[in-house]
């Protein structure tokens, strides 16, 4: 950019005032002559913030071949760098860096000087520094499951759940055959990954990386998370069960037909059912304690009144109850796995209807179970 010659306009009211024949010209205008002309060097160009942790990167060009350095002022020009240029062999972009930042918003203003310490315009930019209050809130990529090969327990297989739109990849650290540690970078795009070669037995912990913006400088993460690889899973023997429900559709269908060996018998709450739906539920008795890894539910194939939000309680005595899993049932035909966080040991589950899909209080449930892996 050209020096601005400012003189050019006072002439220019000088002359008009002249031709009017007002005022007293040298007492009105002496000011804008008595330091000479007033100079500016060219203004920095394309000004850029890069965002990082607790530090960030400012960049921009110069083109103005009379400029030699340029100064970066924030908090109220409280602080400042100054960086040199050399516009005749290099315009840019030049990048200054900002380090040991405390993490909030800054207002930023860049001045660029020729030789002669005269200074150009302003130019403002606002930008943002992250740090450990912004990571803590980063939600990890949820894991659906980590499921071995049955043929091939070598292998494994991640099914993962829907990520914040901001995550890039989840990074995921194994042992493998050989007693060495891998990590691999998941995308986020990814709906499942398949493991080959990790040591049987062992477990896995990943976390989630992100990137505030796509200028930032640095990444952020989410804690790690400590899983375990699941066998295939194993339906519990039915065989014996007994159960108790509310408000049975006249007792024609009751819970027990979700639990017998006829896959075509279902269980159907009350059609003139007046309590609503989280009040409805069934107890299943499986006669003897078992390992319980999560529970499946089956709704009917057309998927007319199917059950939605659900949960699972379990027991040793059929009477003082844990809640164990809260899940939602989606509006699809086929059986549904759900697992649990961590295994249990109980005799007896209660499956609580909370809400159906139709918003009826009648519901239809084919099957009812639990497996272990």
């Amino acid at each position: 950019m050209k020096m601005r010659k400012i003189y050019m306009m006072v002439l220019t009211a000088i002359t008009a005032v002249s031709l009017c024949g007002c005022g007293d010209m040298d007492e009105t205008y002496k000011e804008f002559w008595q330091d000479g002309e007033i100079v500016y060097a060219g203004v920095v160009d394309s000004l850029t913030f890069h965002p990082g942790r607790n530090r960030a990167q400012i960049s921009f060009k110069i083109t103005d071949p009379s400029v030699d350095k340029v100064r970066i002022f924030w908090n109220n020009k409280q602080q400042n760098v100054e960086t040199p240029v050399d516009p005749v062999n290099n315009q840019g972009p030049y990048v200054v860096d900002l380090p040991d930042m405390k993490e909030s918003i800054y207002s930023f203003e860049a001045y660029s000087y020729n030789k002669k310490e005269d200074p150009s315009m302003a130019v403002s930019l606002v930008g943002r520094v992250y740090g450990s209050e912004y990571e803590k809130t980063l939600l990890i990529t949820p894991m659906k499951t980590a499921e071995q090969d049955e043929q091939k327990p070598e292998n494994f297989t991640i099914t993962w759940g829907t990520p914040d739109a901001t995550a890039i990849y989840s990074e995921v650290i194994y042992t493998d055959i050989n007693d060495e540690v891998q990590t691999i970078e998941v995308p986020s795009s990814e709906k499942s990954t398949l493991i080959e070669g990790y040591k049987d037995g062992t477990g896995f912990s990943y976390r989630t990386v992100f990137m505030p913006d796509t200028l930032a400088i640095d990444k952020f993460y989410t804690a790690y998370k400590e899983c375990v690889v699941r066998g295939t899973p194993k339906k519990i023997d039915r065989t014996g069960w007994t159960s108790t429900s509310t408000h049975d559709e006249s007792k024609v269908r009751p819970a027990t037909n979700a639990i017998d060996t006829n896959g075509s018998n279902e269980w159907v709450t009350s059609r003139n059912n007046t309590l609503p739906a989280n009040e409805q539920y069934a107890i299943i008795d499986m006669k003897q304690k078992h390992r319980i890894s999560g529970f499946y539910v089956k709704g009917r194939n057309n998927k007319d009144s199917m059950p939605k939000d659900g949960e699972f309680l379990v027991s040793n005595d059929g009477e003082n109850w844990t809640s164990v899993l809260t899940f939602t049932l989606l509006k699809a035909a086929g059986e549904q796995l759900f697992d649990l966080e961590k295994d249990v040991e109980a005799r007896y589950f209660k499956y609580v209807i909370k809400s159906s899909h139709d918003n009826k209080t009648m519901v239809a449930v084919l099957e009812l179970g639990a497996y272990y892996r």
